[in-house]
């Protein structure tokens, strides 16, 4: 009956694969009949919720890295249909999140990108908040770049929560988790999330601190979305980045 299972998921799988397929020819398809209406994005939005719930509640059979690969691979998808965004926001990426997150906790690349969507698009850091604190439960401090979920969750902590000092344990544990990878990048960030930590202890300005946050989010960024939008945060703070051979920094006038 196992195997019964485990044939029966991997066809569902290879099903939505196909229907993935399809579903990235549409745009092609719609462009030669004419743009799609408003009313059209919002039914489209209603089935791709629907979907998403699915796969959520799909029993994995030990393929749930499977499944994870597979709602992140529609949420590259989703994520990237500028038009349909513009018409009906992001509201689904906190589902796409907490769907792969559930699935698969350490597939930790997905968090880079799925985190700035549902925090900054979708208006949820709290979600996205919760979600990596759920991952680092179980993500080891070895898997490569892991460090670097500590540092998001601290800049969750400044920016959106206000708690400063839970951002520092955050950045003291992003510098452990960097030092144990052990590689010229990770203890290069070793360094700073230390410094960073020693920071946040000194009650620093809020709008420096801010800043910094913002920067790290710009200098991060996997998309130009979120990137454009870390910039204009710095604007709004009277911020301008600067570089002075190899460091880049925040500086303000007054």
């Amino acid at each position: 009956m196992n195997r019964i299972n485990k044939l029966v998921f991997s066809l569902l799988i290879a099903s939505a694969s196909i229907a993935g397929i399809i579903k990235l020819q549409l745009p092609y398809i719609s462009d030669s009949e004419g743009a799609i209406s408003a009313e059209e994005y919002q039914r489209l939005e209603k089935k791709e919720s629907l979907q998403v719930l699915l796969l959520n509640k799909l029993p994995d059979f030990g393929y749930n890295n499977l499944t994870a690969n597979l709602v992140y691979l529609n949420f590259i998808q989703y994520y990237g249909d500028a038009e349909a965004r513009e018409v009906t926001g992001y509201r689904l990426s906190p589902d796409y999140f907490k769907t792969v997150v559930a699935k698969d906790p350490r597939f930790v690349t997905s968090y880079y990108i799925m985190e700035p969507a549902t925090t900054l698009f979708a208006g949820e850091p709290k979600i996205s908040h919760d979600l990596i604190v759920e991952g680092l439960k179980i993500i080891q401090p070895t898997q490569p770049l892991a460090h670097q979920l500590w540092i998001y969750k601290g800049i969750l902590e400044i920016l959106f929560l206000g708690d400063l000092k839970e951002a520092q344990k955050s950045y003291q544990m992003a510098a452990k988790w960097a030092k144990i990878e052990n590689t010229e990048e990770s203890l290069s960030v070793a360094q700073v999330a230390e410094g960073t930590a020693k920071f946040l202890a000194t009650e620093p300005d809020n709008r420096k601190i801010a800043g910094s946050s913002w920067l790290t989010i710009a200098l991060n960024a996997r998309d130009e979305a979120t990137r454009e939008r870390a910039l204009a945060e710095i604007d709004k703070l009277g911020g301008k980045v600067m570089v002075e051979g190899n460091r880049v920094f925040v500086r303000y006038d007054n």
